[in-house]
C-alpha cells in the first residue's frame, strides 16, 4: 500500500496529552493533535502518539518505543506506524 507523504507527515497543531508513572522510571504517555493540509490549512483529522518511556537513572534522558496513529476527520484509522524516541532534559535558562 502506498501512502502519500502528506498523509503520514501532516502539519499538526500543538499536541496535548497525559502521562502516568507505571513503575520506577517507567511512564506511559499519550498525546493527540489535530492535523491540517499544508497547502489549504483545512483540518484533515488527528494524530495520536502512544509511548512507553524509560527515564535514565540521572533523570536527564528518556527513551522508548512509540506508536503514531493518524485518523481521518471521520475517525477512521489511516495509518499506524511503530517507532521509537529519545529525549534530553531542557536546561532552565534564567530570565
Amino acid at each position: 500500500m502506498r501512502v502519500p507523504a502528506r498523509t503520514i507527515q501532516p502539519q499538526a497543531a500543538a499536541p496535548y496529552g497525559a502521562w502516568k508513572k507505571t513503575e520506577n522510571r517507567q511512564f506511559q504517555i499519550t498525546f493527540v493533535a489535530f492535523t491540517f493540509d499544508r497547502a489549504t490549512g483545512q483540518t484533515t483529522g488527528r494524530l495520536k502518539v502512544q509511548a512507553r518511556a524509560t527515564l535514565s537513572e540521572d533523570a536527564e534522558t528518556l527513551s522508548g518505543p512509540a506508536r503514531v496513529s493518524i485518523y481521518s476527520t471521520s475517525g477512521s484509522l489511516i495509518v499506524q506506524v511503530p517507532t521509537s524516541f529519545d529525549g534530553t532534559r531542557i536546561a532552565v535558562e534564567p530570565l
